[in-house]
Order: C-alpha cells, then sequence, then structure tokens
C-alpha cells in the first residue's frame, strides 16, 4: 500500500511539473537537455547502455545524439532541467526542422571537441499534434515544438578559465553558446598575472 501510494504521489508530482513547464498551443521558450526518441524508448543511451538517459542527459554523447543515423532520424526530446524523482521530464518533441538544427549545432561543437550533452534554449510553437513514446516502460504522450529559433546550445564539457589575480582567486566560465550570432566577449583586469584554460 505505501508503495502504491508513492508512486501514486511521484506520478501526480511529474504531471504537475509537466503541466507547468509545458502550455497550451502557442509560442514558447523552453530550455533543456536534448535527448533522442530511440535511446529514450531503449532506456539507456545506445552507445551506453549503463547511461541512463532520463536521468542523466547531460552525460550522452554528441556523437550517439548527432552520428548514429538511428538516433537521429527518431528525433529530439527537450528534457528539463531539474528532476522529477529520479528522472528528468519531458518537456516536448521538436519537429523534424527544429531536430535538423540542433543535430547542425551538435555537429558544429563536436567538430570543436565537445564531447557530451546538448543543452539548448528553443523558442518555439507549441503544436496540437503530439506523439507517443515509451518512457521506462510505460506509453506516455508529448506535444511537437515548431522550433521557430534556436537560441542557444551549449555542452555539459566546455571549458572554463581560471583567472589568478594578485591576492585573489577569480573563476570565469567561457562556455561558448552557439547562437543566432556570434558574441566576442572582452574581459580587462589590471594586475592579471596568469589565465589557464582547463576542460
Amino acid at each position: 500500500m505505501k508503495y502504491t501510494m508513492s508512486v501514486l504521489i511521484l506520478t501526480l508530482l511529474q504531471v504537475c511539473y509537466i503541466q507547468s513547464q509545458c502550455v497550451a498551443p502557442g509560442n514558447v521558450t523552453v530550455e533543456g537537455w536534448i535527448v533522442d526518441v530511440f535511446c529514450v524508448e531503449r532506456g539507456s543511451a545506445l552507445d551506453n547502455s549503463k547511461l541512463k538517459i532520463m536521468q542523466e542527459p547531460e552525460q550522452h554523447t554528441i556523437h550517439c545524439l548527432v552520428d548514429i543515423s538511428i538516433c537521429v532520424s527518431s528525433g529530439y526530446a527537450i528534457l528539463g532541467l531539474d528532476k522529477v524523482g529520479s528522472d528528468r521530464p519531458i518537456l516536448y518533441i521538436l519537429d523534424a526542422e527544429g531536430t535538423n538544427k540542433v543535430a547542425v549545432a551538435g555537429r558544429g561543437k563536436k567538430s570543436s571537441g565537445r564531447k557530451l550533452g546538448l543543452k539548448v534554449k528553443v523558442k518555439g510553437k507549441v503544436s496540437s499534434e503530439s506523439k507517443a513514446i515509451k518512457v521506462n516502460g510505460a506509453s506516455e504522450t508529448h506535444n511537437y515544438l515548431t522550433c521557430v529559433d534556436l537560441i542557444s546550445v551549449e555542452t555539459n564539457d566546455e571549458p572554463t578559465t581560471t583567472m589568478m589575480t594578485t591576492g585573489k582567486i577569480a573563476t570565469m566560465s567561457t562556455r561558448t553558446t552557439t547562437t543566432r550570432s556570434t558574441f566576442i566577449a572582452t574581459s580587462t583586469t589590471k594586475e592579471t598575472t596568469k589565465t589557464t584554460t582547463t576542460t
């Protein structure tokens, strides 16, 4: 009885979270981790059977997401940034155009040496059309998101830069984000003595 009640409460929390993230058809801006539908339905990454995609999408290899044809052709889903229980919930399924835009951006990240996780910020229109997906053995239905604008794409293994200044240590993230336009940020520190990059 306790187990059944716990499962019921967890399910209700997941529904509430998804409803708070997903709205009726219309324009939205959403941020989350990219996963391919094929790996979601199999329950683990195709190139790493120990990796539970719904729990750790940030560890999903970019190779699996953008190079393996069965994964790309299955389409992409956007998972929420926050976990509900042990999993991150599916917010939307990207349409074919959105999947293609993310795949192209992901290949660009891969060519620059990035290997893990694709986190996106997307502006899109929620479609009234939906798709049923098997998640952890149970069928879930999620709306398609027509990607109007891929605002940004970043990976889980972007480098960070540590700046050593006189008497102070400051860590500054230099996560490169693929955006519609390329921006160059310039930072000036008078007493900078050493800059190192770590990955």
